[in-house]
């Protein structure tokens, strides 16, 4: 997130960080963003994000990534949203999470129309290519 951030200011573009107090003590927080936010929990970190989010990306990242992607994809399941949501497969980055995915549809755990709730884009080119000239879908 903060090579994304760095991107972002570098470009001239607005950062809003949002963080955990919890997670703020025993991190650096980014301390070039725009504006900065400390929520009392991640929970209401999560949603804040949410809130302010036009379209969501999912890149590689670890268990954090990982479990805010399918939240964010559950809530759109959930019809908490209609946000655009775009798993940016870098290299193969995304292969266990797409291969997560449809195992639970395989096993009957999820219906296949989960499938039309989130984009997959083949690397990082490709996602501008989409952002830029088809859009993404936003309001």
């Amino acid at each position: 997130m903060g090579a994304v951030a760095d991107g972002a200011l570098f470009a001239g573009g607005t950062v809003l960080g949002v963080i955990p107090d919890f997670l703020r003590q025993r991190e650096v927080a980014h301390t070039e963003t725009t504006f900065m936010e400390i929520t009392d929990t991640m929970h209401a970190r999560k949603q804040r994000m949410a809130d302010e989010a036009d379209a969501f990306i999912s890149f590689a990242g670890g268990l954090g990534t990982l479990d805010e992607t399918f939240e964010i994809v559950t809530w759109k399941q959930l019809g908490l949203h209609r946000k655009p949501i775009f798993i940016c497969n870098v290299n193969g980055s995304a292969n266990g999470l797409l291969q997560a995915i449809s195992a639970a549809v395989a096993m009957g755990f999820a219906k296949p129309d989960i499938y039309s709730l989130y984009e997959t884009i083949e690397g990082v080119p490709a996602l501008l290519h989409r952002l830029e000239t088809e859009g993404a879908g936003l309001p």
